[in-house]
C-alpha cells in the first residue's frame, strides 16, 4: 500500500492547513523549499507541528498560498480588518483635507499681499497688525482661540489618531494574517510528515531489535 493512500483513510490531518509567518535571525537563514534561495521567513502551523522556510515573494503567489485573516482559534477576522482599514483610510482623507486647506489659506494670503499697491502696503500692513492685536486682545478677553490655532490643533489631533490607527492595524495584521497552502502543497506537507514519522518508527524498532520477525525454535531444526 502506498504512503499517499495510507494518508487518505479519512483520518484527521496531523495539523491544519493554516500557517503563520515568523522570521528568524539573518544568520539562521535556510533554503526556501521552492527556489532554494536563503531566506529567514518561516511558515509554521499554530501547533508548531509543521514548519518550513519560504521566500516572502512566494507568499504573494496565489498558486502557492492564499492570505486569510483569522485569530489563533481559526475564527475569521477579515471583517474586523476591513473596519480598521476603513478607519485608517478615513483619517488619511481627513488629514489630507486639513493640509490642503492650510496650504490654500497660506497661498491666498500670499497672493493677496503681492497685489497691494506699494504706496499703500505699509499703511495696510499697519492696519492689519493693529487688527491682529485687537483680535488677540478680544480673544484673551473672551477666552477664545484664534481660528488658525484651532485648525493647527485639529490637524495635530487627526495626525495623532491616524498614527494610533496605523499602529493598531499593524499589530492586528501581525496577529491575524495567516496562510492557506494550495492543496497540492498541503498534501506534500502531509506526505512529508507521514514519511518522517514512518522513518522514526523504523529507527525505533531497529534500536529495540523488533523490526524483523524472529524464528522461535530455530536451533531445534535439523539438517
Amino acid at each position: 500500500m502506498s504512503s499517499s493512500s495510507e494518508i487518505a483513510k479519512g483520518q484527521k490531518p496531523p495539523f491544519a492547513n493554516l500557517y503563520e509567518v515568523k522570521h528568524v535571525a539573518e544568520n539562521a537563514c535556510k533554503a526556501c523549499i521552492l527556489c532554494f534561495k536563503p531566506t529567514n521567513t518561516v511558515l509554521i502551523t499554530g501547533d508548531k507541528k509543521d514548519w518550513f522556510y519560504v521566500c516572502d515573494v512566494h507568499l504573494k503567489d496565489k498558486n502557492f498560498a492564499k492570505l486569510v485573516y483569522c485569530n489563533g482559534l481559526g475564527k475569521d477576522t477579515e471583517a474586523e480588518w476591513r473596519k480598521l482599514c476603513g478607519t485608517v483610510e478615513s483619517l488619511q482623507r481627513e488629514l489630507r483635507k486639513l493640509e490642503k486647506k492650510e496650504r490654500d489659506k497660506l497661498a491666498k494670503e500670499k497672493s493677496w499681499l503681492t497685489v497691494i499697491p506699494s504706496w499703500g502696503a505699509k499703511k495696510d500692513e499697519s492696519l492689519k497688525d493693529e487688527g491682529k492685536v485687537k483680535d488677540k486682545e478680544n480673544g484673551e478677553e473672551n477666552g477664545s482661540t484664534p481660528e488658525s490655532e484651532k485648525a493647527s490643533r485639529s490637524k495635530e489631533v487627526v495626525a495623532s489618531e491616524l498614527h494610533d490607527g496605523e499602529q493598531k492595524l499593524a499589530a492586528f495584521e501581525r496577529e491575524n494574517i495567516k496562510y492557506h497552502l494550495e492543496q497540492v502543497f498541503y498534501r506534500g506537507r502531509l506526505l512529508q510528515d507521514f514519511k518522517r514519522k514512518k522513518q522514526a518508527e523504523i529507527e525505533q524498532k531497529l534500536a529495540a531489535g523488533t523490526l524483523f520477525p524472529t524464528l522461535d525454535g530455530l536451533s531445534s531444526l535439523k539438517n
